[in-house]
């Protein structure tokens, strides 16, 4: 009987141990409580709180510290101090009416940060975090991340509705973004420039009035996966290239849904003009099993030059779904590059006549013709003779040639039977007058 007993307290010892470890419900201990709804400031207790953040970062004296901030509007601008951390009672309703700069060590969470110029800055050098957050209503950037160092992480965050840009992300940062919708702002959702490596993933980037994601390639490492980017009043992932950050990066596109944008799915471009090289947007960036669809001037700009026909792993890679062509399971990255290429001299002709040819092709004929008619053109812009086959490139020039030979042929019989025509006539005009 005793020993049942004691296996019986043994039992609910662990059980309560369990218990206690998955529903506990105790606050976290902070070293300072804020509470902007006291009459007087406190000592920074829970029990007699300060009434403002800013008291409760100087009483903190260049330590590390966390600080709870009650619920409440908080109009203040605030230097948030190495190592020290700011955790809102509420996501919604804990408000900082003001800007905040972050320094190495610092965190926010659980709170809303509006209305300022630019509203939350990450200094340079320094690792900072914001997870749980809404910043939004701001004039110029909503995050910026200024100088060169450090890493910044933002999660399960709001950016947006503002005047202005969503993420701002200078040159030689490390960042991670994760689980964020960033929309409704007046510029870009995300811009970041060279020399940044890091993650986007599981984000929503919608309805901003500029790309949903700009980024400057150059020696850039960077991965935008899993995301949900629409609606965008520019394209929705633009790339782009400068002269003075010229070298290449790594930039893999992959698992995303880029939709409803009013340029490209994806867009390749030279602000300032330069010479890139012809292999630089295939060499720097990957574009694999994204879901691109819908948008306004084409999925991917030709000017990217990123797909390699003849890759047989990459045909599959991207669902890609252009008005007028059918799946038929090719790879339609270069839809818009082959469709510039007639299928043959009759149809051009029709093309630049402005007359509408009556003849019905078979969508999946025409992607065969078009795609063999395409690996001329990748060599030669290309120039990897490793990935050609010599056989259908001849059989295209000889197939082409042909096409034009028997061009030149109707030509030449109408000409003949035209010329008779005329012949026919003059003679019978004459007969008549020697008759008469």
């Amino acid at each position: 009987m005793e020993i049942k007993l004691k296996k019986i307290l043994i039992v609910l010892m662990v059980v309560f141990v369990f218990w206690r470890l998955a529903f506990n419900t105790e606050a976290k201990d902070y070293d300072y409580y804020v509470d902007q709804s006291v009459k007087e400031s406190g000592d920074g207790s829970e029990e007699d709180p300060f009434d403002s953040i800013e008291e409760a970062i100087d009483e903190l004296d260049g330590k590390s510290g966390d600080i709870f901030v009650k619920k409440g509007t908080y109009s203040e601008n605030l230097i948030i101090k190495k190592g020290v951390k700011l955790f809102g009672e509420s996501q919604n309703d804990t408000i900082i009416s003001g800007e905040i700069k972050l320094e190495d060590e610092t965190a926010i969470y659980d709170l809303t940060v509006k209305d300022g110029k630019t509203t939350v800055k990450i200094m340079a050098d320094s690792d900072a975090e914001i997870q749980n957050c809404t910043i939004k209503e701001f004039l110029s950037i909503g995050i910026e991340a200024v100088g060169e160092g450090g890493n910044l992480k933002i999660n399960d965050s709001r950016i947006g509705p503002s005047k202005g840009k969503g993420v701002y992300v200078k040159k030689g940062k490390g960042i991670e973004i994760t689980n964020c919708k960033i929309s409704d702002n007046e510029q870009e959702g995300v811009d970041i420039r060279a020399n940044v490596e890091g993650f986007l993933s599981g984000n929503t980037i919608e309805d901003n009035d500029e790309s949903g994601i700009e980024l400057i390639v150059g020696s850039t490492e960077l991965k935008i996966t899993n995301n949900q980017i629409k609606n965008n009043g520019s394209s929705g992932i633009a790339a782009q290239f400068y002269e003075n950050n010229d070298k290449k990066g790594n930039v893999i596109v992959m698992n995303n849904t880029i939709s409803n944008n009013d340029k490209y799915g994806f867009d390749c471009n030279k602000p300032q003009g330069g010479k890139s090289g012809s292999s630089y947007w295939n060499d720097s960036i990957e574009i694999s099993g994204n879901t691109i669809s819908a948008n306004k001037q084409s999925s991917i700009n030709d000017s990217c030059n990123i797909i390699r026909a003849l890759d047989e792993e990459e045909k599959n890679e991207n669902t890609i779904d252009e008005e007028g062509y059918e799946d038929n399971g090719r790879q339609k990255e270069f839809t818009q590059l082959i469709a510039e290429i007639p299928i043959d001299p009759f149809a051009y002709l029709n093309q630049t006549t402005g007359q509408e040819t009556e003849k019905q092709v078979n969508p999946e004929e025409a992607s065969q013709e078009k795609e063999v008619l395409l690996l001329g053109k990748i060599e030669n812009e290309q120039e990897d003779p490793a990935e050609l086959s010599k056989e259908k490139i001849l059989k295209n020039n000889s197939d082409d040639k042909n096409k034009w030979i028997l061009l030149a042929i109707i030509i030449v019989t109408l000409t003949l039977i035209s010329g008779f025509v005329l012949y026919y006539k003059k003679k019978k005009q004459k007969t008549f007058v020697f008759f008469k």
